[in-house]
């Protein structure tokens, strides 16, 4: 009997196991959007629209939705249609919340118009997220989250030059490396420059952190200079050694050559003085 409790017991757990959990399916799907761009520019105005439709026609419950925005100065309106048409709009909060009758309406429609935020280098911001309540009190999102960076030329640019400063570095590394694997004694000035160029990054790095884009982008572009002299300076340091020692080379071969002549002039020489000994 014991036996056959534990049995039960055992296959009860394991049936709560693998039960299946079933994810909330949102009672509203997206039909249509309009207005996303794919970046955005920092202080411009923002206009989007999303159309949402019922899952079902059958659906007579209400649905609790939640909306929220990261642009600023928000401004929502929303259009109810179906047996019934609702218009709101005026909305000024980041988050709004809206109760949607399906025994009115089968059709919603959300317009957000907003700032994009202004900032000195570039973020992601929310541009809308829509999300369902459940009868648990949980949220799941009607639709994906939408998200867009906010920038400008000039921040692209010192994110540009930063990008170049790395790439510079890296080069220059790379040359210093070969040049030492090469048995080339890197002298201080060379080491003075790619420190410099580091050093300079750092900062640039820094100071595009701190929202300081301007004084950013001298530094990404110092970082660049010290680097390109260091990595010009480690390859000409390779080239001038390998000719000197081609140099070197070359003047061993000349001073067996003039060896060679003078031991065959001195035979020459030799032999005429014993010849003429003969004869004399």
């Amino acid at each position: 009997m014991k036996k056959k409790i534990v049995v039960v017991l055992i296959l009860f757990l394991l049936g709560s196991f693998l039960v299946p959990v079933v994810a909330m399916q949102s009672n509203l799907v997206e039909s249509h959007r309009s207005g996303i761009p794919e970046t955005l520019d920092i202080g411009k105005e923002v206009s989007i629209r999303i159309t949402l439709d019922e899952v079902s026609s059958d659906l007579t419950t209400k649905t609790n939705l939640t909306f929220k925005t990261g642009l600023e100065d928000p401004v929502w309106a929303f259009t109810m249609k179906g047996m019934e048409e609702t218009e709101t709009e005026g909305n000024s909060s980041s988050k709004v919340g809206l109760i949607f009758d399906h025994g009115k309406y089968d059709n919603l429609t959300i317009s957000l118009s907003g700032l994009a935020s202004s900032h000195e280098k570039k973020i992601e911001i929310l541009l809308m997220s829509i999300k369902q309540t459940d009868e648990t009190d949980e949220q799941h999102e009607v639709i994906k989250s939408i998200r867009r960076e906010v920038t400008t030329e000039d921040i692209e640019g010192v994110l540009a030059a930063l990008d170049r400063a790395k790439g510079a570095i890296n080069e220059a590394n790379e040359s210093i490396a070969n040049a030492e694997a090469n048995g080339t004694n890197i002298g201080g000035e060379i080491k003075t420059h790619f420190d410099l160029a580091n050093w300079h990054l750092r900062d640039a790095n820094r100071l595009y952190s701190a929202s300081k884009t301007e004084e950013s982008l001298v530094s990404a572009n110092n970082a660049y200079n010290n680097a390109t002299i260091a990595s010009e300076l480690a390859s000409s340091k390779v080239i001038g050694d390998r000719e000197h020692q081609e140099f070197i080379g070359q003047m061993k071969h000349v001073v067996i050559l003039i060896v060679c002549i003078v031991a065959v002039i001195a035979v020459v020489i030799l032999y005429k003085r014993s010849s003429w000994d003969k004869l004399g």
